[in-house]
């Protein structure tokens, strides 16, 4: 009887112990993903600022940014215009166009890329918590998974 019962703890404790082992196989593999597909805000910024939708391809939604680069486009061609016709007010209009959408265009971008990161933790079940202490209340916000039976 002794045995049995000694053999059944043991199969319960290793049986705790290898699905213990399985969730923090799951984290880490949701965390790897998210690390390998997220892409980087400072880069489609940066992307976008030298050449127009290249940031927002980059981040995965060039549709977002046709609306800067018309923008742009046109505040470019209002001031060549403006410069053929002598209206010095059509240059300065188009030059604050132009160079509106483009800081719009990179803005974008980069809201583009976090969007993309924002959805890519929701797939992974990844989350901002907060760390709670019981004696110092809310410390910070970190990262934890949330798993739904």
């Amino acid at each position: 009887m002794k045995r049995i019962f000694s053999l059944l703890l043991c199969f319960t404790i290793l049986g705790c112990a290898l699905n213990l082992s399985a969730q923090q196989n799951t984290t880490n593999d949701a965390w790897l993903k998210y690390n390998a597909e997220k892409k980087s805000e400072p880069l489609s910024g940066i992307l976008e600022a030298c050449i127009p939708l290249v940031g927002h391809a980059y981040a995965g939604d060039v549709k977002r940014g046709f609306v800067p680069a018309g923008v742009s486009l046109g505040g470019l061609a209002l001031s060549i215009i403006g410069v053929f016709s002598n209206s010095i007010a059509a240059v300065y209009l188009g030059w604050t166009a132009y160079f509106g959408g483009r800081v719009w265009g990179v803005v974008s971008a980069i809201n583009t890329a976090n969007d993309y990161n924002a959805n890519l933790r929701n797939k992974l079940n990844l989350s901002l918590q907060p760390i709670n202490d019981p004696q110092m209340g809310t410390l910070g916000y970190g990262l934890a998974l949330t798993v739904n039976f």
